[in-house]
């Protein structure tokens, strides 16, 4: 048996990341139209046949972006432990979406291409992901409509209004407007509920 060391890899998971990150950086910097091929394997001090070889495309990169990115999320939140305590649970994913929108800032910003009705290229599977990391919200605020602390039981849309103000708390403490981080969205995200919670009593 040869005892000789084979090559190193070069196009194995640290590449991907590498790869993903220079092209985040890039469209943080310059827009996602200044995105290449070349520059992206550049900024990652690798080749552009590994960007090819990982992702097929540009378009391919796009959306292993946006799989990459909603995979960490749908992480995030099926680590959250679930308690027989659904508003509790549901203040406990603050700390999910918090973690995921502030650790990779430029990666957060980047997700806004993945939205609404002219929303950038996403993979089956990067659609089936982020649909996922929504499922798991939305059975939370599911359980608390049916303990019958929401006085509005549309859990789509009130799912939707969780996101809204989440995106808005991260988008404030990613620029630097948020000084008392998790404290402010404990007490914003606690008045949300709270407010439904009055009105389904009233």
């Amino acid at each position: 048996m040869s005892t000789a060391m084979g090559r190193p890899r070069e196009h194995d998971a640290a590449t991907r990341e590498r790869l993903l990150a220079a092209a985040t950086r890039l469209s943080a910097k310059e827009g996602w139209s200044a995105v290449s091929i070349r520059r992206v394997a550049e900024d990652a001090g690798t080749s552009t046949r590994a960007v090819y070889s990982l992702f097929g495309s540009k378009q391919g990169l796009e959306e292993e972006l946006h799989l990459a990115m909603f995979e960490r999320l749908l992480q995030l939140m099926r680590a959250t432990p679930r308690t027989g305590d659904p508003r509790a649970d549901l203040l406990e994913l603050r700390h999910a979406y918090r973690r995921w929108a502030t650790e990779r800032p430029d990666r957060y910003a980047a997700m806004m291409r993945f939205v609404g009705p002219r929303a950038a290229a996403r993979s089956p599977e990067g659609l089936a992901t982020a649909r996922a990391a929504t499922a798991e919200l939305r059975q939370v605020i599911a359980r608390c409509a049916r303990a019958g602390l929401l006085a509005d039981r549309d859990v789509d849309r009130l799912t939707e209004q969780w996101r809204a103000v989440a995106h808005g708390l991260a988008e404030f403490e990613n620029r630097g407007l948020l000084a008392d981080g998790d404290q402010a969205w404990r007490t914003v995200l606690s008045a949300l509920l709270d407010g439904y919670s009055a009105a389904a009593r009233a």
